[in-house]
């Protein structure tokens, strides 16, 4: 989710997640001023929380 909203797969091409063993990884695809935020993943093993700033 981003700030508090949930990513939904019409937003696919903007956001993919990646699993590498035990790492879960969000990429977000050209970036711009308008993906800042906080970002929180949840997995079944926990949580992740970021704040992501473009400059």
């Amino acid at each position: 989710e981003k700030d508090g909203v949930e990513l939904t797969r019409d937003e696919s091409f903007k956001y993919r997640f990646k699993k590498d063993g035990c790492k879960h990884v969000l990429i977000i695809n050209d970036v711009t001023k308008e993906d800042c935020g906080h970002y929180r993943v949840k997995t079944n093993g926990g949580q992740s929380l970021a704040e992501l700033m473009v400059q």
